[in-house]
C-alpha cells in the first residue's frame, strides 16, 4: 500500500512539474520557439514641413528592441502630396500627408504629419525707361523685385543655388557687349576670343558650387560658341562658322551644350550639340538630323538629360517654324496645325514628362506656350492683359509640382514697349515695374 501511495505521489510531482513549466500566460508558442513578440513602433518625428521636390528620412524604431520580426512599411494618406519608399519621404505638391508605419507583426502604427508648401520662383528681369537712359537688371522673387542695378544691361538668364541668385547676359561698355554674370550689383566679366570683339552669356547653371555659362562671343565679326566653367573659356566652334550655345546641362563629370553653326561651305545651318565626357575628354560635335533642307538660321529649343538619354528640342521647316525634338538622334515632329507656327525654346524632363516651352503663332499674334506629350501645346491666355498687343517673347519655362509656369514680355500695340507677366498654370500675373515705362520677363526658374 506504501509503495503505491509513494508511486501516485510521483505522478503527481511530474504532472505539477509539467503544469508549471507550460503556463506562459497563453504565449506557450512564442515561447516554444522563442520570438519576441512587437509591442509598439515610434518615428522619429511626428511633424515635418518641406517644400516641392525636398526629401528627408523618417526613422521607425521597433519595440521592444529584441522583437524578433523588425519589419515595417510606409504609407501616405495622399500620394499627390507626399510620396514614401523606405522611409525617405518626397514632398510633391502643396499640401498636407501623413506617413504612417506599419509594424508586420501585430500591426503596430505610428504617423509624422507632413506639411507641402510651394518652391520660391524666381523672374529674372529688365527694367528701362522708355528712352533706355536707365535700365536696371534685377530679378522678381514670388512677384517682388529685387535689384542688381547695372550690372547687366540685358538679362538672359538666371539660376539660385543656395540663396544666391545669378544672373547672365551682357554689359554694354565703350561701344562692346560684354558677356557677363552677376551675383549682385557687381558683374563678372567674363573672357571673349577677341578684345576687341563682343559677346554674350545665354544660359547659366550653377552645380554644387560650380558656375558653368554658355553664349558666344566674336571674332572678325564671326561668333564662336564657348562656354565658361568658373570662368574659364573654353572656344567651341572655331573653325566651325557662325556659331552659339545656347543651353547647357552637366550630369556627373560630362558636360553638354546645345547649340548650332552654319556650315562655311554651304550656308547650311546644322543642329546638334558639344559633349565633354570628363574634363581629360575632347569636345565633340553631334550633329542631329533634320527633316527639311532649310538652311535658315534658327535657335535651339535647349537641351535635358534622363540617364544615358539626350533630348534636344528645336524648330524644322521650310517656310514656317514648325516644333519638333530628337531623342539620342531621333527626330519627333510636335507641331500642332491649328497653330501657324510652334516655336519652342526651353525643353526639361519633370517626373518622366517631357515638356517643352516656347511660343505659338495665331491670327498674326504671337503667345507664348508648353508642351507635352498628354496635353499638346497649351496657348497661355491673353484676356486678362488689360492692353492690345501684337506679340508676347518667351522668357523661360519652370516646372514645380503641379505648377507650370512661364515667363514672358508683352509688347504693347500703342507704345511698342514691353511688360513682364508669370503664367501660373494659365493663371495671369503682371509683374511690378516701378517707376519704369518698360519692363521684360527673361528667365524663370524655382528654389
Amino acid at each position: 500500500m506504501k509503495t503505491m501511495f509513494n508511486f501516485y505521489c510521483f505522478i503527481f510531482f511530474l504532472c505539477a512539474l509539467f503544469t508549471a513549466g507550460c503556463d506562459d500566460g497563453g504565449n506557450s508558442d512564442i515561447a516554444a520557439s522563442g520570438a519576441v513578440s512587437v509591442s509598439g513602433v515610434s518615428l522619429d518625428e511626428e511633424t515635418m514641413s518641406v517644400k516641392v521636390d525636398e526629401t528627408f528620412t523618417l526613422s521607425a524604431t521597433v519595440e521592444p528592441a529584441n522583437a524578433t520580426n523588425q519589419n515595417v512599411t510606409w504609407s501616405s494618406s495622399d500620394e499627390d502630396v507626399a510620396s514614401v519608399t523606405g522611409g525617405l519621404v518626397t514632398g510633391l505638391a502643396d499640401g498636407t500627408a501623413d506617413i504612417t508605419v506599419t509594424t508586420a507583426d501585430g500591426g503596430k502604427t505610428d504617423l509624422c504629419t507632413v506639411t507641402v508648401t510651394k518652391r520660391d520662383v524666381y523672374v529674372a528681369g529688365r527694367l528701362a525707361t522708355a528712352d533706355e537712359s536707365e535700365v536696371d537688371a534685377g530679378y522678381w522673387k514670388n512677384g517682388e523685385w529685387n535689384n542688381y542695378g547695372t550690372a547687366l544691361s540685358y538679362v538672359s538668364g538666371i539660376a539660385v543655388d543656395s540663396g544666391t541668385v545669378y544672373l547672365c547676359g551682357s554689359q554694354y561698355d565703350d561701344g562692346l557687349f560684354l558677356p557677363v554674370y552677376a551675383t549682385g550689383t557687381s558683374p563678372t566679366i567674363l573672357t571673349r576670343i577677341q578684345d576687341t570683339g563682343q559677346g554674350s552669356v545665354d544660359k547659366i547653371l550653377v552645380r554644387d558650387g560650380a558656375v558653368y555659362c554658355c553664349g558666344a562671343t566674336s571674332k572678325d565679326g564671326v561668333n564662336v560658341a564657348a562656354v565658361w566653367i568658373n570662368g574659364t573659356r573654353i572656344d567651341l566652334s572655331v573653325g566651325m562658322g557662325r556659331a552659339e550655345a545656347t543651353d547647357i546641362r552637366v550630369a556627373g563629370s560630362a558636360i553638354y551644350v546645345a547649340g548650332s553653326y552654319e556650315r562655311p561651305e554651304d550656308d547650311y545651318q546644322s543642329y546638334g550639340y558639344w559633349y565633354r565626357a570628363d574634363a581629360g575628354s575632347e569636345w565633340a560635335w553631334v550633329e542631329l538630323a533634320r527633316e527639311s533642307g532649310d538652311s535658315d538660321w534658327r535657335t535651339y529649343g535647349g537641351i535635358a538629360l534622363s540617364g544615358a538619354d539626350v533630348y534636344v528640342g528645336g524648330t524644322d521647316s521650310t517656310s514656317q517654324s514648325h516644333a519638333c525634338y530628337w531623342l539620342n538622334g531621333a527626330y519627333t515632329d510636335i507641331h500642332d496645325d491649328s497653330f501657324i507656327e510652334t516655336n519652342p525654346l526651353s525643353i526639361a524632363l519633370y517626373h518622366g514628362e517631357l515638356h517643352l516651352g516656347g511660343t505659338v503663332s495665331l491670327d498674326g499674334v504671337s503667345y507664348v506656350a508648353y508642351w507635352t506629350g498628354s496635353s499638346g501645346w497649351q496657348q497661355m491666355p491673353g484676356d486678362d492683359i488689360e492692353f492690345d498687343f501684337n506679340t508676347i517673347q518667351f522668357g523661360g519655362m519652370a516646372l514645380s509640382g503641379n505648377d507650370i509656369y512661364i515667363a514672358g514680355s508683352v509688347r504693347e500695340l500703342e507704345t511698342d514697349l514691353d511688360h513682364p507677366y508669370l503664367w501660373t498654370n494659365g493663371a495671369t500675373q503682371e509683374l511690378s515695374i516701378g517707376e519704369f515705362d518698360t519692363g521684360s520677363a527673361c528667365g524663370v526658374c524655382v528654389d
